[in-house]
């Protein structure tokens, strides 16, 4: 498997499932570079918070890491995409569905990845577990924003850092106005309250990346 072409084909693959134009490429490119300026060993312990469409782990994956990812356990009133948070935003897909797990398999990366259930804001893993901790369009959907800054930080060993994706103005003005999705804005930097942290960003075209590295 050439990791490379394999990449390129997921992006293609993703595009295809949630329907949208060329222009959620440029988001996949964004992550992908993300991903390949990464500091981190491919032996690292790393977390993915909020599973989603799977794009973080899988990407992950074809970059040669083995992921945790997880998200809360959907509620019975919640199982329908109708009655799902991600109302009017790119999860949101009338009259269709899939598995995550499915596109895994495709990639051959499925042996690389473990899901389990977690909740952001209370996670069952011990002070200074991780390597790295990445967070997809997550973060905006994320109640208690505060506290998930703070229980990454107890679970990520020192020097090591959390990376989170998100919809940057741009990106929002952007899908609300060709596709009606409806994305929140949101700046992990006005989270970390006096946590001892470096901050860096990196602004894509719809999207930024930010770094938040523990001393």
């Amino acid at each position: 498997m050439n990791p490379r072409s394999e990449i390129e084909r997921l992006k293609e693959y993703y595009i295809n499932i949630k329907r949208i134009g060329d222009e959620f490429k440029d988001d996949l490119e964004f992550i992908d570079q993300f991903i390949q300026n990464l500091d981190l060993n491919k032996n690292a312990k790393v977390l993915d918070i909020g599973t989603g469409f799977g794009i973080m782990a899988i990407l992950l994956g074809l970059h040669g890491y083995n992921i945790l990812t997880g998200e809360p356990e959907v509620k019975p009133e919640r199982e329908s995409w109708s009655t799902h948070n991600h109302e009017n935003h790119g999860e949101h897909h009338e009259h269709f569905t899939f598995d995550w797990r499915d596109i895994a398999k495709e990639f051959k990366v499925e042996d690389k990845i473990i899901f389990q259930y977690l909740n952001a804001e209370k996670l069952d893993f011990p002070n200074s577990f991780f390597d790295g901790i990445f967070m997809y369009d997550t973060f905006q959907h994320i109640q208690n924003k505060d506290r998930a800054i703070e229980e990454c930080v107890r679970i990520l060993r020192p020097y090591r850092s959390i990376y989170i994706i998100e919809t940057n103005e741009n990106g929002i003005k952007f899908y609300q106005d060709n596709y009606g999705f409806l994305i929140k804005l949101v700046d992990p930097r006005h989270f970390i309250k006096d946590l001892d942290l470096s901050i860096e960003l990196e602004v894509g075209r719809y999207m930024n990346g930010y770094i938040l590295s523990k001393f």
